[in-house]
């Protein structure tokens, strides 16, 4: 089931909650090509390549987020962003060393959509109260 943005998921930063919304459109492009049955060519490898570079560009902006409004989550943040660079460098590993397939575009669907959705709901959305302190 695609995924489907809701306000609850709104950092307060527009610029992060639109690289948020550009990771869901990434998730649920690869959710189609499993759908179809498309598990390797130039378009997977080109989705792949786009994820991992703006997942890397949203993270250090998210980070730069965090400290500039001083979140008290701001290493909380880091170090997960860490772990899912992790988690995802092992599937880039093991794409390249086996190949595509389908179970394994499954595997990472399955892990980024849910990591994805449980972090922001858990950490990003922190920046919310965060922004505009001290602004009255």
């Amino acid at each position: 089931m695609a995924l489907e943005w809701k306000d609850e998921y709104s950092t307060g930063v527009d610029k992060v909650d639109e690289q948020h919304r550009k990771l869901f459109a990434f998730l649920n492009d690869l959710e189609e090509f499993i759908t179809q049955g498309i598990d390797s060519g130039p378009k997977v490898d080109s989705l792949l390549v786009s994820l991992a570079t703006d997942v890397q560009t949203h993270f250090s902006f998210e980070e730069h987020c965090m400290k500039q409004y001083n979140c008290p989550v701001a290493r909380e943040n880091k170090e997960a962003h860490n772990e899912f660079l992790r988690q995802f460098g092992n599937f880039q590993h093991e794409y390249k060393a086996k190949g595509s397939s389908v179970s394994l575009l499954k595997k990472l669907h399955e892990t980024a959509e849910s990591w994805v959705v449980n972090h922001i709901c858990n950490i990003d959305i922190h920046l919310k109260s965060c922004v505009g302190k001290g602004e009255d």
